[in-house]
């Protein structure tokens, strides 16, 4: 029963995490950047283009700032898009779970269960804008950096913690 209740658990805070990052999306969308200008980025055969709108919001100057982005594109907007881009992150998304449900949950470290659980979790909010809009939206602009979400963030914090793990409490090598 407490399996169940544990399991149940889990399904729910994943089902809120997809939703909170797509609430965020949708609240820039429909909210933030409702006057401005909307490029299209899809064309009739689905063939996707990097789109940037002109329009930017500054927080902190030039260095902070909500600037709408369709991302299609794999990470640090590296140039792999389209239907090799779906398979190749629902491919991602199931190796790093059977990896760590096989190999990492059995060392029992609540670190690198966060970093598993954010980088998890957070990965499947992107594989589904992936799979069901063949974009990314992102929102959040970093002079010199780039533009990424909440999702990316959280990602982000989830590597890191997986890293430190293995630099820091990882004596098994």
């Amino acid at each position: 029963m407490k399996s169940r209740i544990y399991s149940f658990s889990l399904f729910c805070i994943w089902i809120s995490i997809i939703l909170l990052d797509q609430y965020t999306k949708w609240i820039f969308e429909k909210w933030i950047f409702l006057w401005s200008n909307h490029p299209e980025c899809i064309d009739t055969t689905h063939n996707l283009i990097q789109c940037h709108t002109l329009t930017q919001y500054k927080i902190l100057g030039d260095w902070l700032g909500f600037e709408r982005m369709y991302n299609v594109w794999i990470a640090f907007s590296l140039p792999i898009h389209g239907g090799i881009l779906k398979i190749l992150t629902v491919f991602l998304v199931v190796f790093l779970v059977m990896y760590y449900l096989k190999i990492e949950q059995k060392k029992k470290s609540k670190l690198l269960d966060l970093g598993y659980i954010f980088l998890l979790w957070w990965a499947l909010s992107h594989a589904y804008e992936r799979i069901f809009y063949w974009y990314v939206v992102d929102f959040i602009r970093v002079k010199y950096f780039a533009v990424f979400n909440i999702a990316d963030i959280f990602i982000s914090i989830g590597a890191m913690c997986i890293i430190y793990y293995y630099f820091s409490y990882d004596k098994s090598k």
